[in-house]
This record gives C-alpha cells, sequence and structure tokens, in this order.
C-alpha cells in the first residue's frame, strides 16, 4: 500500500471518528478522544503497516475495498476531505421515506374509528393526515417524522415510569 492510501485511510478514519463522536454520551466521548489522540500521534508509517496487514480475503471483502476506492477518488468534495453521497443514494433515500410515510398513512386510515362523533382526537388527526397528503406531501413527510418522534419519546417515556414504579416497588419490601 502506498504513503498516499495510507494517508488517506488514516484520514477517513479520523473523520469517520470524529462524526460519531458528536452522536455519543460523554464518557464514551472520553474514549473516542483518547483514541483519535492516538491516531494523531502514529506515524503514518504504522498506519500503513496496519491497513496492510488488513487485507481482503474474500471477493465481497475485495469489491467493498474497489468500491471504496472509487468513491473516495470521484466523490471527495472541494476540500477532499469526506466522500459525497452518490446520487443515486438521495434519490431512494426520498423514496424510501415517501414509501414510509404512505404505508403509515394508509395504516392510520385502515384504523379509523367507523362511528366516531365529531371532535373524535382519532378522526380529526386521520383527516388532517389526509388533507395534508393531496395538498402538501413536502410537509406531510416532515409531519409524520415529527410523530413518529414524539411516538418514541412518549414510549421512552413510558418505559421509564414502568421501570422507576417497579424498582419504588421493590424498596419498599
Amino acid at each position: 500500500m502506498a504513503e498516499t492510501d495510507g494517508a488517506a485511510i488514516r484520514r477517513r478514519l479520523l473523520v469517520a471518528l470524529m462524526r460519531r463522536r458528536e452522536l455519543l454520551p460523554a464518557a464514551a466521548r472520553a474514549l473516542v478522544d483518547v483514541r483519535i489522540e492516538q491516531l494523531r500521534s502514529q506515524s503514518l508509517a504504522q498506519t500503513t503497516e496496519r491497513a496492510s496487514r488488513m487485507t481482503a480475503t474474500s471477493p465481497l471483502a475485495e469489491l467493498v475495498l474497489e468500491i471504496d476506492a472509487r468513491t473516495l477518488k470521484e466523490g471527495t468534495e472541494e476540500d477532499g476531505t469526506a466522500p459525497r453521497d452518490l446520487k443515486s443514494v438521495g434519490y431512494f433515500r426520498d423514496r424510501l421515506c415517501e414509501f414510509k410515510v404512505e404505508r403509515q398513512i394508509e395504516v392510520a386510515l385502515a384504523q379509523r374509528p367507523e362511528n366516531a362523533g365529531p371532535l373524535n382526537s382519532h378522526l380529526l388527526a386521520v383527516r388532517a393526515l389526509d388533507a395534508l397528503r393531496s395538498s402538501a406531501p413536502p410537509y406531510l413527510r416532515h409531519f409524520v417524522s415529527y410523530l413518529d418522534t414524539l411516538g418514541w419519546l412518549d414510549g421512552v417515556q413510558e418505559k421509564t415510569a414502568a421501570t422507576v414504579a417497579r424498582n419504588r416497588g421493590r424498596k419498599k419490601r
């Protein structure tokens, strides 16, 4: 492996670690910071040696390495620090989001109450989703994403409350 390949691997590893670091809790961030400093202090020869030991052993691993090499050559930004997503990845991500939203709306419409009153909250929410679907699809995707997040947070809150209640019951015994 050439020196430039070793530098590219090191740079990509550092970029990936710094990106992931932001998503971690404080204790894990400290460990990642230590690893980043280790990588920065290592000589390029040590990094290249370690990378050369990790050779591809299967055809699939070789294919992945080749795709990574092509992506690094073709898809780097102007400053050369991070590869961009392929255009098709963005397209398919958007389409997947649209399909997910449509599926969730269809499920909500299928669960619509039959004999609900005019102020039934579930029926009102379903009507709002149906109206948004026909008038503002981009806003609907953001709105459904927001509702998913709220639902997830509500589930986390319920689990936390149940855990706290169980722990209080155990302490009394």
